[in-house]
């Protein structure tokens, strides 16, 4: 509920709050173990936990979207339906870090900080919200949304985040001699192959971010150079969708903010033209411009008049 109220209203302080909660951290660390250590009874059980908190988690973040009537997406939502290799590599650390903690009571005030760092219940949240909203959500001003993307990514992020830790947290008990490397070789061998297979989506997405970046900063190079009196004036990029098509060309959507009627056709196809040469591929660039007025009033000396 928390961190579902907290990704709803936007507000940060109220998603760390649950993260640091970190309900499902104890069953993801029982799990871990009892793949090391052979014991099924204790695999079964957290297997069981683990899964009904996922459950639940979802149904409370979909019930709770129903009750609030909320359409709009976010910032906080939005920055967990994206996940890459970089989120892969964070739910590792975090594992390792996690499993050490466990087995060193001097150490266990580091926990928080993990469930921070790998929060597991906002993606599952948005998994909720997601469902809930279907094709009616609407992207928040400055943010953007790609279609179907929603509770998909948000998924993918958990289940990163879940392969990691088990991994990982798997390893780090063995190397304390928690359990047998000959016993655990299955449950080692599964994990890393989901860890594996995980990791091919990660990859596109995080390519996608690194040509987004760069798109980005190409645009706000062209943009000073094509734009720059528009620019002194108060104009400003404020979102970027990219998608990379069959063909292997570039679909590239801008939103730009800038005076009425101060960009013309032919500046645009400039800037397209930049783009294709400095990409080297061909680029099929979309652009909303959303208008403004700057209205100004100067200050009337009533002591005069």
């Amino acid at each position: 509920i928390i961190a579902t109220l907290g990704l709803l209203l936007n507000n940060t302080a109220t998603i760390f709050g649950a993260m640091i909660i970190a309900p499902l951290m104890n069953p993801l660390m029982t799990l871990a173990f009892s793949l090391v250590a052979s014991k099924r009874t204790l695999l079964q059980r957290s297997f069981l936990t683990l899964v009904s908190g996922i459950v639940l988690t979802i149904i409370i973040a979909y019930l709770t979207t129903n009750l609030l009537g909320v359409r709009v997406v976010r910032s906080e939502i939005v920055a967990r339906i994206h996940p890459n290799l970089g989120d892969l590599f964070v739910g590792m650390a975090a594992g390792a870090a996690a499993s050490f903690a466990y087995t060193r009571r001097s150490i266990a005030n580091a926990l928080p900080g993990v469930a921070i760092s790998v929060a597991l219940v906002p993606p599952l949240s948005v998994v909720g919200i997601g469902l809930f909203l279907g094709e009616k959500v609407t992207p928040g001003v400055g943010t953007s949304l790609e279609e179907g993307t929603l509770w998909t990514g948000a998924l993918l992020l958990f289940l990163t985040n879940l392969v990691a830790i088990v991994f990982t947290a798997a390893l780090i008990f063995l190397f304390q001699a928690y359990g047998n490397w000959r016993r655990a070789a299955l449950g080692l061998l599964l994990s890393f192959i989901a860890l594996f297979l995980i990791s091919f989506p990660l990859d596109l997405s995080f390519q996608e971010l690194i040509l987004r970046a760069k798109v980005r900063s190409l645009l706000a190079v062209i943009g000073q150079r094509e734009f720059d009196e528009l620019i002194s004036q108060g104009a400003s990029l404020r979102s970027i969708n990219i998608n990379v098509r069959e063909n292997e060309s570039l679909s590239v959507e801008a939103v730009i903010f800038a005076p009425r009627d101060s960009i013309s056709r032919r500046e645009i196809e400039l800037i397209q033209i930049s783009l294709s040469e400095k990409l080297n591929s061909s680029v099929n660039l979309k652009v909303r411009v959303i208008p403004f007025d700057i209205l100004e009033y100067e200050a009337i000396d009533r002591k005069r008049s």
